[in-house]
């Protein structure tokens, strides 16, 4: 998770550059808008498989229905982001917050590819 934080502070990073220096701002307040929403579904995918892997005992139970709730989560903080996109279309682009919504997604495909080229370069 430690890599994807930093994976997502940089292009963070990127879109907040982006948003000073161009005109688009609409555009680029949409992908900062769906980007955050995509790293928060992330941590809260991370956050509910660590508590359902771990060792709880019963009296831990408001913290597995939390995690048994994730999906549920995820899908409103989804559509949180569009909806907050349609309420102020002058301030975020709705086609730059679902392209946000899968800034992430990309990320993680980029990392597994790299980690996968990095193995067959350990096993030669």
């Amino acid at each position: 998770m430690n890599g994807y934080l930093v994976y997502a502070l940089v292009i963070l990073g990127i879109l907040i550059v982006g948003y000073s220096v161009t005109p688009y701002h609409s555009v680029f307040l949409g992908l900062i808008l769906g980007f955050s929403a995509s790293f928060l579904n992330l941590w809260t995918t991370y956050r509910n498989a660590r508590i359902i892997g771990g060792n709880h005992s019963p009296s831990k139970w408001p913290s597995m229905l939390l995690a048994s709730l994730g999906f549920v989560f995820r899908i409103i903080l989804a559509l949180a982001a569009v909806w907050f996109s349609l309420q102020f279309p002058d301030h975020f682009h709705l086609l730059a917050v679902i392209v946000g919504l899968s800034l992430m997604y990309l990320v993680m495909l980029v990392d597994l590819i790299m980690k996968s080229m990095k193995a067959k370069e350990v096993k030669e």
